[in-house]
């Protein structure tokens, strides 16, 4: 801050001085101008890009000489100034860009006073035709559409064009449902009293996400009460455990996604027994010999052995026991043939048979004897037989 006087001066000399009114500051009497508008795009191509800003509102007081502009690569982060001189116009063409790299400018004017304050800094502009065909970009696009279904699924052809050039693209549309119900048949590999294994087959159609698993159901046949069968099922094979011998059951399968459940593949009622049967009937039996309290028995193995070795029999009587029979009464037997899968039908009875001491045909007597001959007659005698079948005799014929 300063304070002036003048004096004036001739041959005989200086005056008294003239002093100024009030301090005065040294500086200019100009102020820089404000921040330019955001700068704009006007055109790119690989190897430039022209961009506009709008002039400050304020000039500062003095006239704008001209613009410096800055520029940022997007990839380095770091602003430069890339003219020379003062650029006269509100309009600057970019020569020194390298393709397809992205850019920011801010801009600052200058006036007497110097520099001014800088613009906000542009938008991110790339260097590469700002008029060109259309072009697709597919990444990690995902989207849904309403009122689809599972056939709509498959490849489909688009093309966007303008007055440049056109770009075409397949695109894959995958719809996503329940899965389609498992493929048949419903199938049991093992039937057994007490559990049944299934098999099927995946279905022809996941809905477009990943099979999780399977729900499997039972009921008993001709009884609509649905049951689901507990534990997991991530397979096309389950064994059903805990069934009950003897009882008709039917089930059925459904395919599980992360979307719902399918409709169910039902397969024929089974039975749950063993997968062998018992066997057929042995022959009627015949009896060997016998004696008051005890018989012996004798019989052929049935035709059919059901599909498994015969392990064994059961003898049957009217009475209790085939052993301790009591003496005079009669009886018959029965037999019936056993393999894995249980007893079989049984025999026709045997004949009836009395507990008594068995009789046998006797002996032949030895050969007789003339012991008078006549002239009307011849008399003989002869000796009894050796045995006589454990019976009296009761007499001999000639």
């Amino acid at each position: 801050m300063y304070e002036l006087r003048v004096m004036a001066e001739n041959l005989q000399g200086r005056s008294d001085p003239l002093t100024s009114d009030k301090p005065v500051v040294a500086k200019s009497q100009y102020t820089v101008p404000g921040a330019p508008g955001k700068p704009e795009l006007i055109d790119s191509d690989k190897n430039h890009i022209t961009i506009k800003w709008k002039q400050p509102i304020s000039n500062g007081g003095s006239p704008i000489i001209g613009y410096d502009i800055e520029r940022r690569d997007v990839n380095t982060g770091r602003w430069i100034k890339i003219n020379g001189q003062p650029v006269p116009t509100a309009e600057y063409q970019d020569d020194r860009v390298t393709s397809n790299h992205q850019y920011q400018y801010r801009i600052s004017a200058v006036n007497a006073a110097g520099n001014g304050k800088t613009s906000e800094p542009s938008a991110i502009f790339n260097a590469r035709p700002l008029r060109e065909k259309p072009r697709f970009y597919f990444d990690g696009l995902v989207e849904s559409a309403l009122s689809s279904c599972r056939r709509d699924s498959g490849k489909y052809t688009v093309t966007a064009a303008n007055e440049f050039g056109k770009d075409t693209a397949d695109i894959e549309v995958i719809v996503v449902d329940k899965p389609s119900p498992p493929e048949g048949p419903l199938s049991y590999t093992e039937t057994a009293p007490d559990h049944i294994s299934l098999h099927w087959y995946s279905p022809k159609d996941d809905g477009g996400s990943e099979i999780t698993g399977y729900i499997i159901e039972f009921t008993e046949f001709g009884v609509d009460d649905w049951r689901p069968v507990p534990g997991a099922c991530p397979n096309t094979n389950f064994t059903v455990k805990n069934l009950v011998e003897g009882k008709k059951y039917v089930f059925r399968i459904r395919a599980e996604n992360i979307y719902g459940a399918s409709e169910a593949l039902e397969g024929k009622p089974v039975l749950a027994k063993s997968p062998f049967d018992p066997p057929g009937a042995p022959s009627q039996p015949t009896i060997a010999a016998y004696t008051p309290n005890s018989a012996n028995l004798e019989w052929h193995p049935p035709d059919d052995c059901g599909g498994k070795p015969i392990t064994g029999y059961i003898v049957e009587r009217r009475e209790r026991g085939v052993s301790n029979l009591r003496d005079g009464a009669r009886y018959e037997f029965r037999v019936l043939a056993v393999n894995e899968a249980g007893p079989g039908h049984p025999s026709k009875p045997s004949d009836p048979m009395t507990a008594e001491h068995q009789r046998y045909r006797p002996d032949p007597p030895e050969p007789p004897k003339p012991d008078r001959i006549t002239r009307n007659g011849v008399t003989l005698s002869w000796r009894p037989p050796r045995t006589d079948g454990k019976s009296r005799i009761k007499g001999t014929k000639p």
